[in-house]
């Protein structure tokens, strides 16, 4: 039994007041000269790796009373259950997007399932594809892993016959092997009766990580400033609409600084030009959050490897040169500062806290919830990834992919997300929208795309 920490367990718990917080990486496969391979085909391939993919063949199991937090245990369910089939014979990619955004409207449950891979077959016009594409989505639950254990799993899924047992077979970081529990009550028990001790080693260790925080102070960054609300900091329902546009790296590469600040100065000029096409006001603050990997030399129990950073998108910058190059200088001052080990020393206080303290928290700010916010410190998420300058070396049943992305996530007052997924020479711009806010989001991705070919 493998329990899970506090920040993998946050997504769990989140899942039942939010709506889905999975994880989803998109793959478009080519046969070129051959036929497309058939779902029967996709099945069997899936059914003889899963058995030596170790994130494929566990499940969560709840502590009894939510005494305790969940653990991973060993998965009983047969392959054929984590697999879809859309037939989209003749659909065009645009018809695609729209089945790919169905799904992402139905979350998992870990319980259950913690992943599933959905088979899209048949698809015309796909960009980069000749003949039919076959699209595959892979859903990961969140409290499994972050974006680059999504990685690991789609190349250990997809890796090319003849690849390493070691490299198919590699754990996930965070994660312990899993074995059937003896007796759970007796676990959750134990915990609870630990509890006031964990109290207050909490309480020692909170103090100290935060007084260490506020003497180096000085020596980092300060955060950001929270924003105003604006028509894209509504909270978003469970309607879902997904734009996927792959690009010649060239778009974003080769602009004199990282093509993390290039993404985001296109947002903020595309989010500029949104709200003035609505008539609002521009905000003096507008920030998005954006993630970052901890390395692997920084110790860390989450299998959740990624920390968020703020960044300020000076939308009262005119030049769009000079906006990306204040904006690179802030990734680097933020990153320094969420990975500084004081602040890393406040988060691992926190993995003393008990699961009914945590859940007590949660359904109380659920409970004050009632009056909105007219002050945010995030506006939106920008996820960046970088696969490598090569093309990724993944097959399925003889078809080689051709451009990879993923999907950022819909979070309270984040309506409208953005994800830049790089690899070989593609980077794939991705744009998710709650349509109920954001209806005329067809128009915001042009902008974008407008907005990266004018910097």
């Amino acid at each position: 039994m493998a329990k899970l920490d506090i920040k993998d367990a946050a997504f769990h718990f989140l899942r039942a007041v939010s709506g889905p917080t999975d994880m989803y990486g998109i793959y478009v496969f080519d046969a070129e000269d051959a036929l497309p391979p058939t779902f029967e085909a996709i099945e069997a391939h899936v059914v003889a790796r899963r058995p030596v993919v170790p994130a494929l063949n566990i499940v969560l199991r709840e502590a009894p009373l939510g005494l305790d937090f969940p653990s991973w245990v060993p998965s009983a369910g047969d392959t054929a259950g984590h697999l879809s089939d859309h037939d989209l014979t003749g659909a065009s990619w645009p018809e695609c997007q729209t089945r790919i955004s169905s799904i992402l409207e139905v979350g998992l449950d870990a319980r259950v399932r913690a992943w599933h891979l959905h088979v899209l077959r048949g698809v015309r016009d796909v960009p980069t594809v000749d003949g039919a594409a076959t699209v595959v989505v892979l859903q990961v639950s969140h409290a499994m892993t972050d974006g680059l254990g999504l990685t690991r799993i789609a190349s250990a899924l997809f890796a090319p016959p003849g690849t390493p047992h070691d490299v198919v077979g590699a754990a996930l970081p965070g994660h312990a092997p899993v074995r059937r529990p003896r007796a759970p009550i007796l676990a959750a028990t134990a915990s609870i009766l630990a509890t006031p001790i964990r109290l207050a080693r909490y309480g020692i260790r909170i103090r100290s990580a935060r007084k260490r925080y506020a003497a180096s102070r000085s020596q980092l960054a300060p955060p950001v400033r929270p924003g105003p609300s604006t028509r894209l900091t509504v909270d978003p329902t469970g309607s879902r609409a997904v734009h996927i546009v792959p690009l010649p790296a060239s778009a974003l590469r080769g602009r004199g600084v990282p093509v993390t600040a290039v993404a985001l100065a296109a947002v903020a000029s595309a989010t500029e030009k949104y709200l003035r096409a609505h008539g609002d006001d521009i905000p003096d603050v507008l920030n998005a959050s954006v993630p970052v990997s901890l390395g692997p030399d920084i110790e860390w129990s989450s299998a959740n490897r990624a920390l968020s950073c703020m960044v300020d998108l000076h939308l009262g910058e005119s030049d769009p040169s000079k906006r990306a190059r204040l904006i690179a200088e802030l990734v680097v001052a933020e990153r320094r500062r969420v990975t500084s080990p004081e602040l890393l020393d406040i988060a691992r206080a926190e993995e003393l806290l008990p699961a009914p303290v945590v859940l007590a928290a949660q359904r109380l700010r659920q409970r004050r919830k009632t009056v909105r916010p007219t002050k945010f410190w995030t506006h939106t998420n920008v996820v960046s990834v970088d696969r490598g300058r090569t093309r990724p070396m993944l097959e399925l049943c003889g078809s080689r992919v051709t451009f990879t992305s993923g999907t950022p996530m819909l979070a309270e007052n984040r309506p409208l997300v953005h994800g830049f997924f790089g690899g070989g020479d593609i980077i794939t711009v991705v744009v998710l929208a709650c349509p109920d806010v954001v209806p005329d989001h067809e128009k915001y991705v042009e902008s974008l795309i407008d907005s990266i070919r004018e910097l």
